[in-house]
């Protein structure tokens, strides 16, 4: 567009963008599924980066997300939850650990809790 004549880029060190992207409980779970789904395929084509984006932990912390990523009825009533109790609170408290389930579960090839 800049070679066309329609637009000319200009560079400021000092400009702020500011993004505006409404997002709810539901979106952000479904998103870290589908994004640990994605590193997976990309872990398979390039082998090298396994470290940045597999789930890291002991054997036994991983065996305890596979069996947290099963409860399916327990992650409906922790979403329906988060959704309703969208506080600072307890998004601070929920939303760190549920996200990283939802992407282990996406990494793992689980299904979705």
């Amino acid at each position: 567009m800049e070679r066309d004549g329609g637009l000319t880029v200009v560079y400021d060190a000092l400009a702020i963008g500011d993004h505006y992207h409404p997002a709810d409980v539901t979106w952000s779970l479904e998103r870290h599924y589908r994004v640990g789904k994605h590193a997976r395929i990309l872990v398979s084509d390039v082998p090298e980066l396994q470290d940045a984006f597999e789930v890291k932990g002991s054997p036994l912390r991983i065996r305890f997300y596979r069996w947290l990523a099963a409860r399916h009825a327990f992650w409906r009533v922790v979403g329906w939850a988060m959704q309703k109790l969208h506080t600072r609170w307890a998004m601070a408290w929920w939303s760190g650990r549920v996200l990283r389930l939802y992407y282990f579960a996406g990494y793992e090839g689980l299904p979705k809790p």
